[in-house]
């Protein structure tokens, strides 16, 4: 990894910098999309059990890491000063020394992939120094702060990409941009199921990165990301001690097992040290069971799906220090993610007819193609009848699902059969929904909208609850 970096000099400025935008940071965000920019400004970089703060990066898909540091100082501060006072002065304290962020930056990332060579470039925003100002300092000041890495108050926008392009491109960087990131900023990278990364969006960094106070509810699309973000959210809140423990909330234990199974993946391949004895994921009767200690933030995931009695609980609870509601809504414009990761790819489908017969005309057409993860949603007598049929006729190996078994003791298959009760955080590729009537809107709209490539909706009679999945079908 190639290192360009700038030698320390002066001690910080003890004031300390709000995480509003500056005037600077603003102009060089609003550089990104014509000039192959991304930015991320007032970020951490968190490895083992440290972290890294940041206060501007920029990542040039053609020439590598740009880092940038804010300095406050006036010319008034700076007009008598030489390197030997600087030299002196940093005795005391770090400034621009940029060599621990670098070496964490190459740590980090050769750890995690080593299939990049990632140049880092170091900046200066002079918030209050001018260019004319700067022409006025002691020449052992400009030998120190070249010109061409300094940004000052008055920089024009393309002044800026001339500085920052005069660097060379390097073509083989033209793809590393989310390989690099996602590796980079663990708090911003999502693991799917298929252990490939993904890198937040900006709506779901911005909650990621907000304070907690009170009584918070997120709402979010379905398949926007929530149950994820919500774990990326818990982590940095341990990570920057906002919290001292953490209760997360889950409908049903199978689903609680699988998000502690995201957890574990999470954590392992962020290489952050967490203690798992603060981070507790259980059942609401469990919650009403624990003690809580002081500082405690609970976070209900799939609040739409709890009995209203229980949210006055956690509402009413004392001890609870913040209280995060996480709900799925299918409306676009009450919702605070709004971008949505599954569903836009799938194919709905609606059929009239004998429930039961088409549902195993289904599922032989489905082993036919060799599909996998194959989810039959259905009440019980219906699941039985589907049971016995499958064992006479179809001889296909099968799994019913019961969300009060742990996950270790449930055997996975490629066709699964449950009831709507069971399929909290159960992700599928094709779902067949059956028995749809007498339902709630929230059990409805969670189980048409879990599965990534089909959903196949069953019902012999027109009735209310299938108007309601075309109108939603219709929306989305």
């Amino acid at each position: 990894m190639h290192i360009f970096s700038l030698t320390p000099f002066f001690k910080k400025n003890t004031k300390q910098l709000s995480h509003l935008d500056t005037i600077l940071i603003k102009n060089l965000k609003n550089l990104e999309s014509q000039n192959h920019l991304n930015t991320f400004a007032h970020l951490k970089i968190y490895h083992h059990n440290q972290d890294y703060e940041i206060e501007l990066l920029l990542f040039d898909k053609f020439r590598g890491i740009y880092l940038f540091e804010i300095k406050t100082w006036t010319y008034k501060e700076l007009k008598n000063a030489t390197i030997k006072q600087a030299q002196e002065q940093d005795n005391a304290q770090n400034t621009l020394a940029f060599e621990k962020t670098h070496k964490i930056i190459e740590k980090k990332l050769n750890e995690l992939t080593n299939k990049y060579d990632i140049p880092i470039y170091n900046y200066l925003l002079m918030e209050n120094l001018n260019a004319d100002e700067y022409e006025n300092l002691d020449d052992s000041f400009k030998k120190l702060l070249p010109q061409q890495r300094v940004i000052f108050s008055d920089t024009p926008k393309e002044v800026i990409i001339q500085k920052l392009q005069n660097i060379p491109k390097k073509q083989a960087l033209a793809n590393a941009y989310e390989n690099v990131m996602e590796n980079l900023l663990v708090q911003y990278a999502i693991l799917d199921n298929h252990s490939a990364l993904h890198l937040c969006t900006l709506e779901q960094r911005e909650f990621i990165d907000s304070d907690l106070h009170g009584v918070v509810t997120l709402y979010g699309l379905y398949g926007s990301g929530k149950s994820n973000i919500i774990l990326l959210k818990a982590l940095v809140e341990l990570l920057e001690k906002k919290a001292e423990n953490i209760i997360i909330i889950k409908p049903t234990k199978l689903a609680c097992d699988l998000f502690k199974r995201k957890l574990l993946t999470i954590i392992e391949h962020a290489i952050i040290e967490i203690d798992l004895n603060v981070i507790k994921i259980i059942v609401p009767h469990e919650f009403e069971e624990q003690t809580l200690k002081h500082r405690t933030t609970v976070i209900c995931d799939d609040a739409q799906l709890m009995k209203s009695d229980f949210i006055d609980l956690l509402q009413n609870r004392k001890k609870i220090s913040h209280l995060l509601l996480v709900k799925s809504v299918t409306n676009f414009k009450q919702a605070s993610l709004k971008k949505n990761f599954r569903i836009k790819k799938r194919t709905v489908n609606f059929y009239k007819m004998n429930l039961h017969k088409k549902a195993l005309h289904l599922i032989s057409e489905f082993t036919n193609t060799k599909a996998q993860n194959v989810l039959i949603v259905s009440n019980i007598l219906s699941r039985e009848k589907l049971k016995d049929a499958l064992e006479t006729f179809i001889e296909k190996n099968y799994k019913i699902l019961d969300s009060d078994v742990s996950l270790v003791n449930q055997e996975n298959k490629d066709i699964i059969l449950a009831t709507y009760k069971d399929i909290n955080e159960v992700e599928a590729e094709h779902i067949i929904l059956m028995d749809i009537p007498f339902l709630s809107k929230n059990e409805i709209e969670y189980a048409f909208n879990l599965a990534s490539k089909t959903v196949d909706v069953l019902y012999e009679e027109d009735c209310e609850e299938i108007r309601h999945l075309r109108r939603i079908n219709e929306n989305n």
